[in-house]
């Protein structure tokens, strides 16, 4: 198997987790930084494992949807509250991001790693075998949480 070398992209986030002890139950922000590592049994015809203009639009597509938001538990008893406060607000109205599980960097890592294989299987071809090896997703400098695939259930 041939890897790609990881690529990377940063984006801001906002959440707290009501259910924690610590200073995480508070309204907080990190930098998410965003590496995937892909594989392939063989090259495409230019030479690539995946190009990194393709991966590149995957990376465009999460940070529409995830730079600069609120990620909140669908559970949270806050969410609530917060999408109506936020939904009388035209710049605040699109500012939440509503996720299946508590938004820690563990499931965050895991979720993304579902999404980019579901996403990369349309635009690469079957005989390569190309397949995601990897997501890793940094929350500061010293702490970050990297799914890999065959971990838990992914598929």
């Amino acid at each position: 198997m041939i890897r790609r070398p990881p690529r990377s992209t940063l984006f801001p986030y906002t959440t707290l987790f009501r259910s924690h002890t610590g200073g995480c139950k508070r309204l907080h922000g990190h930098n998410w930084v965003i590496e995937v590592t892909i594989e392939a049994l063989l090259l495409n015809d230019q030479g690539f494992v995946i190009d990194f203009s393709d991966l590149g639009c995957w990376y465009k597509e999460v940070c529409d949807k995830w730079d600069h938001r609120m990620f909140l538990f669908k559970e949270d008893p806050i969410l609530p509250p917060i999408s109506s406060f936020f939904s009388t607000h035209p710049i605040l109205s699109t500012s939440i991001v509503v996720v299946p599980f508590i938004p820690t960097v563990e499931n965050i890592s895991h979720y993304l790693l579902k999404w980019l294989k579901k996403w990369i299987e349309p635009i690469v071809s079957k005989e390569r075998r190309v397949g995601v090896v990897s997501v890793q997703v940094w929350e500061t400098s010293g702490g970050s949480s990297t799914a890999q695939s065959g971990d838990l259930n992914d598929n």
